[in-house]
């Protein structure tokens, strides 16, 4: 994250992130090819372990304000943004101890998924920023909304093509340190 505050109290920002996440909500996308017994079977006649997990990630610009608390001696306030940029996921599909003819790396991009699109965002928190060092943090609430749709175009388990809209709501805690940049000024001689 590349924050700018003007003299305003108007905040600049340039997002980016990554998306990750131990579960999936759509366990039975290999329903259509594991058989009767419900396990997909190698061509060496073993059972591997396959786990699903989410991978994706965002880049978004920001614009905010930051309302300072007047009775403090420091620069802390609320903070207050919104934000436009572009969002995308799937999921992550790992196989573990041997391969799967029938998801193999081609045939993965008909079952992960791949969903992206435009993204809003809105952040309303707390910024701390000492005067006497250079401690500053952020904390907040951020809810994000991705306007998407499906980049593949057709599910290999549903034997569909998808072509419909989604809204993707994302809702989280925010906090991080921030590490000041500032120009040095540079020192003039003169000499006669």
């Amino acid at each position: 994250t590349t924050y700018f505050i003007n003299n305003n109290s108007i905040i600049f920002s340039l997002e980016a992130g990554f998306l990750f996440g131990p579960t999936v909500k759509d366990n039975g996308i290999f329903n259509g090819i594991d058989g009767n017994n419900g396990y997909l079977i190698s061509q060496n006649g073993e059972i591997p372990t396959i786990r699903l997990f989410e991978r994706g990630g965002h880049i978004d610009f920001n614009i905010g304000k930051q309302f300072l608390f007047k009775k403090h001696k420091n620069k802390s306030g609320l903070v207050a943004s919104i934000g436009l940029g572009y969002i995308y996921h799937k999921i992550f599909i790992e196989t573990l101890i041997t391969q799967l003819p029938q998801i193999n790396e081609t045939m993965l991009k008909g079952y992960d998924r791949l969903t992206g699109g435009v993204m809003t965002k809105q952040f309303i928190g707390y910024l701390y920023q000492s005067n006497l060092n250079n401690i500053r943090f952020l904390i907040g609430i951020e809810g994000i909304q991705g306007f998407t749709k499906d980049l593949r175009g057709y599910n290999y388990d549903t034997q569909t093509f998808i072509n419909t809209n989604r809204l993707d709501c994302l809702i989280g805690l925010k906090c991080g340190f921030i590490i000041p940049i500032k120009q040095r000024e540079i020192e003039r001689y003169y000499f006669f």
